[in-house]
């Protein structure tokens, strides 16, 4: 027999759909993982996977775990290699590490997903006003990662200098009067 996965529109058996349904129930962060990894690894092939990535990407965001968190956007973006949660988490983190670093090949990989993040497009599946969220909060750290790439692993300070103003062009002068 076969049960509806409501929220991916496909046909799960009924053990994996209770494997499932077991996974993106849980209330606690940490057990909520925990049966999202051993759903993933007893059905790694499984019709829901990217969205059990996504939904173990961003639980892993929320226990603020760094390590566990690349690691989940490393898996998604082999899926999907264009999604913008897993390249934005992916580049926090790095330049948080390339600036507390200021290791070349962090720098370096945290510089090239932020180059990518500024490429992607609009998911089909996205609408329009999330899709502005994103890239309203994404592009400045992206262009900041940049930044910080060309100055702590190229010393460019020329190309830093244009990414740092490009960075500075994303807040409007009404987010500055607030902030302020």
């Amino acid at each position: 027999p076969a049960l509806r996965a409501q929220q991916q529109g496909v046909q799960l058996p009924a053990a994996e759909f209770a494997a499932y349904q077991n996974a993106t129930t849980q209330s606690d962060p940490k057990a909520k993982a925990e049966a999202e990894e051993s759903f993933l690894k007893q059905y790694p092939q499984s019709p829901v996977e990217k969205s059990l990535l996504e939904d173990l990407l961003n639980t892993y965001w929320q226990l603020q775990d760094q390590n566990d968190t690349l690691s989940a956007a490393n898996r998604v973006l082999q899926v999907d290699p264009n999604n913008p949660a897993a390249i934005l988490y992916s580049v926090l983190i790095k330049k948080g590490q390339c600036a507390q670093t200021s290791d070349a090949q962090t720098c370096d990989d945290a510089a090239a997903l932020a180059q990518k993040g500024l490429t992607v497009t609009k998911p089909s599946d996205m609408d329009d006003a999330h899709w502005q969220q994103i890239t309203k909060a994404a592009y400045p750290i992206y262009n900041g990662a940049i930044a910080l790439d060309d100055v702590a692993s190229k010393k460019d300070y020329k190309d830093a200098q244009t990414a740092y103003t490009n960075e500075l062009k994303l807040y409007s002068d009404a987010e500055s009067k607030t902030a302020g």
